[in-house]
């Protein structure tokens, strides 16, 4: 149905980024939930593969995006967790969720 139509062909990329979304979140809530601290080759592949799939297609977007880039991130930085108070830790995460941090 989709090879049938050129208005659905352009929306075809969204399914793809969708997964790519939703497998970075499921990876990054698996590190937070064992403790298992994410290795920053992942964290970078993820941020990576979360910046392609954020590029807007099809005049449409994921707001998740944000959202799913704070769970990489925090699953990277939990060994930091436990050197520093939560409070401390959340704003270290915040901060490398800012648009524009390296």
């Amino acid at each position: 149905m989709i090879d049938q139509s050129p208005a659905l062909q352009e929306a075809k990329p969204l399914a793809t980024d969708l997964l790519v979304i939703s497998e970075a979140a499921q990876e990054a809530l698996s590190h937070l939930s064992t403790g298992d601290p994410a290795t920053t080759e992942w964290r970078d592949a993820q941020l990576a593969r979360l910046n392609e799939a954020a590029k807007p297609k099809a005049a449409l977007e994921f707001v998740v995006v944000t959202s799913v880039r704070k769970l990489v991130i925090a699953a990277a930085e939990l060994p930091q967790l436990r050197s520093t108070t939560p409070a401390e830790w959340k704003k270290r995460v915040d901060t490398q969720t800012t648009p524009g941090h390296k």
